[in-house]
């Protein structure tokens, strides 16, 4: 499923038709509030669990005097590695540290959400391999998919009814849709160790 199916599917089975406008043929199309409550319910998955296929490698090529390295969506920072420029498979640990930002001097567009700085190396550039947990991409636009609208399109509609519970301040509400989803995660997460133990599919390579 994509971002509308599953806005769409919530809205028949919660009858929050409030979140979507109707043209004159009965077609729904979801408004900026339907996609609000599904991105919160995504985060919420996130952190409740962490996306399964969340850790992945960022590789960034740092040109020499360069320290800096921006991205978005990550949760967090486990290593950093220098690439051997002979070798791609001889890679050095690195030492790192969150990067500071004066929000004074940075425009509201270019505020990076994330990032690291390296100690300097004047002579040439490098390959930084960077091991990070991350977020599930954001669900903005209709056809939108990430790992919960594809794989378990179920729990991202109960984690919406979630979000709205909160929103109407109804804790009872939050708790009843929480903890099955909580038992459901909970299945997913074995399946992940076991995959682990046995040995998992080959990292993947974001840029």
């Amino acid at each position: 499923m994509d971002a509308s199916e599953v806005i769409l599917l919530f809205v028949e089975t919660s009858g929050r038709y409030d979140l979507v406008t109707k043209d004159e043929y009965g077609e729904m199309t979801p408004s900026a509030r339907a996609y609000h409550y599904l991105n919160a319910a995504q985060r919420w998955l996130d952190r409740e669990l962490g996306c399964p296929k969340e850790d992945a490698w960022l590789i960034k090529t740092l040109a020499a005097g360069e320290t800096l390295i921006e991205f978005s969506l990550a949760r967090y920072v486990k290593n950093v590695y220098l690439q051997d420029p002979d070798d791609e498979d001889v890679k050095t640990s690195l030492p790192w540290k969150p990067a500071w930002f004066d929000i004074a001097d940075i425009e509201a567009d270019d505020w990076p959400l994330k990032g690291i700085e390296l100690e300097v190396d004047d002579e040439e550039d490098r390959t930084i391999w960077i091991h990070a947990a991350w977020k599930s991409p954001s669900l903005d636009e209709k056809d939108s998919i990430s790992f919960w609208t594809v794989e378990h399109p179920e729990l991202l509609v109960r984690a919406m009814q979630v979000q709205t519970e909160i929103d109407m301040r109804n804790t009872q509400g939050v708790a009843d849709f929480a903890e099955p989803l909580r038992h459901d995660l909970e299945q997913i997460w074995r399946d992940v160790v076991a995959e682990e133990m046995s040995g998992p599919p080959e990292q993947w390579r974001m840029r």
